[in-house]
């Protein structure tokens, strides 16, 4: 799928609004006239020759205003303010199309390809729809079926079967995955002993020799993880899902240095002789140690230390086919061994996990659980419960398994417990630089920002309700992308406590396609790091007040984040 520059200036608009700087407000200003006349120019509302000519003096002087100087310079480092230009160009193309004056539209839309060659949506717009049957226009529209073909990444069939695709097929899908991380991926820095190109060729004939889909796929998957990146990832077709990725109902999490029954979600598979805190310690008459590093570590892309132990020893120590059983061997609380078969399907009474919820405790604290950022859930338990939370006493957002989702959420939430601007994050992307390596012969990698013009990019939200009592955030290794991107803004904040572990240490935005027989592959191609160059991605957001877990915690039912949180706010409170 392909994100325009183009498309985000659109989006983007609130943002840079209200982000300080000579460039958000060089954007706003030359903005004004496309809001000012938007029914006319998106909506095709009624407007006479003489309205529609005004409206196009005053898109030109906009322009004009973007041809200064200092507003090229401007533009060179704020993206949305480049692509403005764009946007402005394609408004002309309108207007002159309803005018009938096709000279002056395809001139205009000649200029928009100096900028970018962008499959246009003109479908609705009959004016812009006969404005391409015009001979002259030809030109302008082949170059868009090239951006198609040429823009985009190779296309594969989404067929699946139990046999691995060709050997041409393998390899080019192979060539591609490799391809895409060496042109775009952002966290080589994080892998520097990495050869990426010697990696590529040693998977060659692997690739060739795969004598299954399976096994093609754990190649590619074992060389994906050689980028140690939480948001590079190369999944199997949905063929493969059920035998490769099925695993039984029960939470299980490294604590006290051992695998551990953290939950057990189905009652069925709570009538076995297993509980919170047992240990296994051999699955499949193997040691889990051995299980872990020989069978699934190979597979695993991780950008932390912690992400990878959840994953190796959470969500994938159990995955295998549905099929098939899985034989534990557990230690209890007494130190016996015992061993049980655990079905890996079949569960009729799974018990759903931990969603948004909220809780106002006795003792007057609120909690907001937000296990997710794909929508704004959490966000609407914050507004629906806003008056038990401007009272409390104390608020703990609780980002614990956070996958992510939209960090839009996440700041929206952060809005309602301070009246300033949130701090974010910033934002780099690779930029090609083919020219400076035909000019110099020298190989470099260049850089640009997706800030929005300021030093310290900022979220705000219209709103008088802000919570002014003490805050605190739990975070864990689960606590990944838009949820740590939350995270590490509540750090810039420096409003409360952050209480728990590091959380998983990979933000970014993926790059998705397709591979041959049926799977696909994500590459991270947005780097994230604190204001002040700091990392978090690699590392983490770390907790200011640390919290371990251990056996007799899991035993007793005890959530000892949720306790030092507490006590922490009281402190706060005193």
């Amino acid at each position: 799928m392909r994100f325009s520059l183009l498309l985000l200036s659109c989006a983007a608009s609130c943002c840079l609004a209200a982000s300080p700087g000579p460039a958000s407000k060089l954007y706003a200003e030359v903005s004004a006239v496309r809001e000012r006349h938007s029914s006319v120019i998106f909506d095709r509302a009624e407007a006479s020759e003489d309205e529609l000519r005004q409206i196009i003096e005053e898109v030109g002087q906009s322009l004009q205003r973007l041809d200064g100087p200092e507003a090229l310079d401007l533009a060179e480092g704020n993206p949305y303010l480049r692509y403005r230009r764009y946007n402005l160009l394609n408004d002309l193309r309108r207007l002159h199309a309803r005018l009938g004056d096709d000279a002056a539209a395809l001139a205009d839309w000649r200029a928009m390809q100096r900028i970018d060659w962008f499959p246009l949506n003109d479908e609705n717009d009959p004016d812009l729809m006969r404005l391409r049957g015009v001979p002259a226009a030809s030109s302008a529209a082949m170059r868009e079926d090239l951006a198609r073909r040429l823009g985009a990444l190779p296309a594969y069939s989404r067929s699946e079967g139990s046999d691995p695709p060709s050997v041409a097929e393998r390899i080019s899908g192979l060539s591609t995955l490799w391809s895409v991380a060496r042109e775009h991926f952002v966290w080589f820095d994080q892998v520097p002993e990495l050869d990426w190109d010697a990696a590529y060729h040693d998977a060659i004939p692997r690739v060739i020799d795969a004598h299954s889909i399976e096994d093609y796929y754990r190649v590619l998957q074992g060389l994906v993880a050689k980028l140690q990146d939480g948001h590079s990832n190369v999944y199997p077709p949905e063929s493969l899902r059920q035998r490769l990725y099925a695993r039984p109902p029960l939470i299980v999490r490294r604590i006290d240095g051992a695998a551990r029954i953290v939950k057990i979600n189905s009652p069925t598979l709570a009538k076995l002789p297993i509980t919170p805190g047992d240990e296994i310690v051999q699955i499949d008459g193997v040691a889990v140690e051995d299980y872990v590093t020989e069978r699934i570590l190979p597979q695993v892309s991780a950008s932390t230390p912690q992400d990878r132990e959840l994953r190796a020893y959470g969500y994938q120590l159990l995955q295998g086919d549905a099929n098939k059983s899985v034989t534990l061997t557990l230690l209890d609380q007494r130190g016996r061994k015992h061993r049980i078969e655990v079905a890996r399907s079949g569960y009729s009474d799974i018990q759903p996990g931990d969603t948004e919820s909220f809780t106002l405790r006795e003792d007057g604290v609120a909690i907001l659980v937000a296990k997710q950022f794909g929508d704004d859930a959490a966000l609407r338990l914050m507004q629906t419960h806003w008056n038990q939370i401007a009272t409390a006493r104390g608020l703990i957002l609780d980002l614990r398994g956070n996958g992510g989702g939209s960090s839009n959420h996440g700041w929206d939430l952060l809005t309602y417990v301070s009246e300033q601007p949130i701090p974010t994050t910033r934002s780099y992307v690779r930029e090609p630089d083919a020219l400076g390596r035909a000019r110099g012969g020298q190989a470099n990698l260049r850089w640009r920002s997706l800030d929005p013009g300021s030093a310290t990019p900022t979220h705000t939200a219209a709103r008088d309700q802000h919570f002014d009592g003490p805050v605190a955030v739990l975070i864990d290794a689960g606590t990944f992308s838009a949820g740590e991107d939350t995270a590490a803004s509540f750090a810039l904040m420096k409003r409360g406590p952050i209480v728990g572990r590091a959380s998983g240490g990979s933000s970014g935005q993926p790059l998705l396609f397709d591979l041959p027989g049926g799977g696909v592959a994500r590459i991270c191609i947005k780097r994230d790091e604190y204001p002040d160059g700091g990392s978090f991605v690699g590392e983490g957001v770390q907790p200011t007040i640390t919290v371990n877990w251990t056996e007799s915690d899991l035993r007793r039912g005890r959530d000892p984040d949720l306790s030092a949180a507490i006590k922490a706010l009281r402190l706060s409170a005193q």
